[in-house]
């Protein structure tokens, strides 16, 4: 008489005679959306990097890195003093120092960018806090919004560099 029950598996095994996990390979997604993500972040570009406009401004060399890690910033300082202004508390607790230092940052950040113009405010807002896609990643022409948006960036990182420096 044979063995009764359900058929062992097949595939490899380790020493105790469980199955050994298959090595996945990661899904790049269809040839359309690889070629879509190549588009925006340009032919040398690294694909990871197409998700949000900023990083896909970093990708395609438009930005330098420090632009890029102060732009973040800048989001962050505008995420703390959103989520304690809206109620939610979906990471802790926010101090009142830490609402207060934002705030303060987030302000001057603000009138550091409204110093260059309105324009360059109203483009880093929109590509870094509201995460809109900027007419050059789309088109080859750029458009004066372009030029704000990066004129708004470099100050914002000058800014954001001394500032370090300065309380360092």
């Amino acid at each position: 008489m044979g063995r009764v029950g359900r058929p062992r598996k097949m595939g490899k095994r380790n020493k105790s005679g469980k199955l050994t996990p298959e090595q996945r390979t990661r899904d790049h997604g269809t040839p359309e959306l690889q070629a879509k993500r190549m588009a925006i972040v340009g032919s040398e570009g690294d694909q990871n990097l197409s998700s949000c406009p900023l990083d896909a401004l970093l990708a395609r060399k438009l930005i330098s890195m420090d632009e890029h890690i102060d732009a973040y910033e800048y989001r962050r300082w505008y995420d703390t003093v959103c989520e304690k202004a809206s109620g939610g508390e979906s990471h802790g607790e926010i101090s009142e120092e830490r609402l207060a230092k934002a705030t303060a940052r987030l302000k001057e950040a603000a009138r550091v960018l409204l110093g260059v113009s309105r324009q360059a405010k109203d483009a880093v807002d929109n590509v870094v806090i509201f995460e809109r896609w900027p007419h050059v990643l789309i088109s080859d022409r750029p458009r004066a919004s372009d030029e704000h948006l990066f004129a708004g960036l470099r100050a914002l990182s000058a800014w954001c560099r001394t500032g370090r420096k300065i309380a360092a």
